[in-house]
């Protein structure tokens, strides 16, 4: 099954679960059935205490199909926009960690891209993977660019303070484009992970 995060972020949490799930105190891993080829499951939500600030309610949008046609996509897009389109005013919606806006183009976009996406589990194992590859080889051209520079600005009082700033500037432009995705899933191993047991669909009227 492909599954896909859905994460919103509200001052409501009853009436949000209320209006996706069918009920307001659904149990966690309760499933509710789009359709015969979508449903969707919750996974809780995030009460934080501080004062005004949003709670978290997770939920997972599966898909039966590995492979996704773009009828699906679009149909559980619209399903989602039916059940928020009157509530944009009091969530922020993300999926898969991306900021999504509530309209039908956007929503199904942000599905098709993370429907695409390698697994969650994958997506970290490769940025680990890259941060290794990174301190092998980004961190000793920085350093190599450092001497360099402060060889061409050895007349420089400031020859030293240039070749640290070249350090840096280096290592920087290799990471930002990284950045993003960086906090994108370290927000979503602050959700919730996808292993409780599933109970028996809600079926839809």
């Amino acid at each position: 099954m492909n599954e896909i995060v859905i994460e919103i972020e509200t001052k409501d949490s009853d009436l949000i679960v209320g209006n996706l799930m069918g009920e307001k105190n659904p149990p966690r891993g309760a499933v509710y059935m789009i359709n015969e080829d979508t449903n969707l499951r919750y996974e809780g939500t995030l009460i934080r205490k501080a004062i005004d600030v949003p709670s978290l309610c997770y939920f997972f949008l599966g898909f039966i199909a590995q492979s996704l046609a773009s009828g699906m996509v679009v149909h559980g897009a619209n399903w989602i926009l039916d059940k928020l389109a009157e509530l944009t005013d009091k969530i922020t919606l993300r999926i898969n960690g991306r900021k999504t806006e509530i309209t039908k183009e956007a929503i199904t976009e942000a599905i098709e891209t993370a429907s695409s996406e390698p697994s969650i589990e994958d997506q970290i194992q490769n940025i680990v993977s890259e941060v290794e590859q990174f301190s092998e080889t980004i961190v000793p051209l920085a350093h190599e660019r450092r001497l360099h520079t402060e060889e061409f600005h050895k007349d420089d009082p400031c020859a030293r303070l240039s070749g640290a700033f070249q350090f840096y500037s280096t290592i920087i432009e290799s990471i930002k484009p990284k950045l993003e995705e960086l906090i994108r899933l370290k927000h979503l191993c602050m959700g919730p992970i996808p292993v409780s047991e599933q109970k028996e669909p809600n079926e839809r009227n």
